[in-house]
This record gives C-alpha cells, sequence and structure tokens, in this order.
C-alpha cells in the first residue's frame, strides 16, 4: 500500500492507541502508587503515556499498512481492523505489565491488614507531659514507596509495671521482608526496630509478639542505656476494607 493511505491508517490507529494508553496508564500508574501530589500522575498519564500511545498506534498502523497489498474498500477495512488490535494489543501488554507487578497490600481472609503495636518507655526517663505536643511520633517503613506514620492513640497511654505504654497502629499496604519502625521525638535521635515479619503475615502472626529492644538509632548510632525503649506488635485485621 502507497505511504498516504498508510499514514492514514496510522493516524486512525495512533488516536485509539492514545486513547488506550491514557486510561490503561491511568489505572497502572494508580496501581504503582504514584504520586498525584499538585497532579504529578495526571501530567505523567497525558504528556508521556498519551504520546507514546499516539506514535505506537502511528507506527504499528502505518508498518502494517506500508507492507500489505489490501486492495478496495473490504480490504482496507480489514487491515485497519487488524492494525487497531495490534494496536490494543500492544498498549494493553505493557498496561498490564504495570498493573500486574504493582505490588498489593497483603491479605489474611481477604482482609486488609494492620499493624496493632505498643512503644513502652521507663517512667523514670524524662518525657513531655503531652506526647503529642512534645513531638513524639513514630513511622513504618516498608518501601521506598511505603513509609507511612503511626497513629498513636495518645488519650489511651497507660503506665504499668514501671513504663510508660503508648499504643499505636500502622496500615500494611506493601509487602516487604524490611520493615522498620522508627520512633521518638526527634527523628535523628529515633530508636529503631527491625520487624522479624514475613512479607505475608499469617494468622499466627495475629498474637502479640515478645517485647523488644531498640538497639540503634536513626543516626546509625547504638542506643544508650538511658534511651532505651521497648515495642511490641501483632498484624490484626484493619476494620477500613
Amino acid at each position: 500500500m502507497r505511504w498516504p493511505p498508510s499514514i492514514g491508517i496510522g493516524i486512525v490507529c495512533g488516536l485509539v492507541g492514545a486513547v488506550l494508553a491514557g486510561l490503561t496508564a491511568e489505572v497502572a500508574t494508580k496501581a504503582q502508587g504514584v504520586s498525584n501530589f499538585e497532579g504529578g500522575r495526571a501530567y505523567l498519564v497525558v504528556f508521556i503515556f498519551v504520546p507514546l500511545g499516539f506514535l505506537v498506534g502511528l507506527v504499528v498502523g502505518a508498518a502494517m499498512a506500508r507492507s500489505s497489498g489490501a486492495t478496495g474498500f473490504a480490504g482496507v477495512v480489514r487491515l485497519q481492523g487488524l492494525a487497531l488490535l495490534a494496536t490494543a494489543g500492544i498498549v494493553g501488554v505493557v498496561g498490564g505489565i504495570g498493573y500486574f507487578s504493582a505490588d498489593t497490600p497483603p491479605t489474611i481472609d481477604g482482609s486488609n491488614l494492620e499493624l496493632e503495636l505498643e512503644v513502652r518507655i521507663p517512667e523514670d526517663r524524662p518525657l513531655p507531659e503531652d506526647l503529642k505536643a512534645g513531638g513524639f511520633q513514630g513511622s513504618l517503613h516498608a518501601t521506598d514507596k511505603d513509609n507511612n506514620f503511626i497513629q498513636f492513640q495518645f488519650d489511651s497511654v497507660t503506665k504499668r509495671d514501671g513504663y510508660v505504654t503508648i499504643p499505636g497502629t500502622a496500615g500494611l499496604y506493601s509487602h516487604s521482608l524490611n520493615r522498620t519502625i522508627l520512633v521518638g521525638t526527634e527523628f535523628m535521635a529515633s530508636q529503631v526496630f527491625d520487624l522479624p515479619l514475613a512479607s505475608n503475615p499469617t494468622p499466627k502472626d495475629e498474637a502479640w509478639t515478645e517485647w523488644m529492644r531498640s538497639k540503634r538509632r536513626a543516626d546509625g548510632k547504638p542506643s544508650a542505656a538511658e534511651e532505651t525503649v521497648e515495642l511490641r506488635y501483632r498484624v490484626r485485621k484493619s476494620a477500613e476494607q
């Protein structure tokens, strides 16, 4: 087929490819956890994936038409249909890889999970009277894309057995073998806990662990005796499904 009609078929495939690329990219980038802060994900879809979808469709359609010996109206329509199928297939495969390669939250019996935890600090250690106002906070780091603040229940803080015990929860949003918790009032002096939790928790993880002691700080220094902080946790099914 000559170049002018070949390019025409390519343009039709390009337009369809652009639409399909926009739709699949929106789903795939959302699954991959791409942030939409200040429209970041939307810009990525519109200015990167949509033009790529058009380019793929244009090249596929024009190449198939140029190498085809189709003649007559019926032949051109059939060729256009095959080129559209090829374009949709390529866009679909790429989008599918992006979607299915994304990490998903671990579950137990189909339920999303969260970490219930307790942090305890010796009563004789200086602490702010109001822990929340004093900046006491924590975070659960699983992956570069999964680093979330711990929600402490400061109104449920108790004093028992010589310790101030602070309960909290944190969502489990990805599979990871390297989950780490940081707690403290200052980031660099925060106490670090490496959690021996499987990437995909099981019902046995719903039992409380033994108390574990922090051995290092966020700045890499070993924890001093007077900085002793302990933590225990268990996995539970999230109330938010």
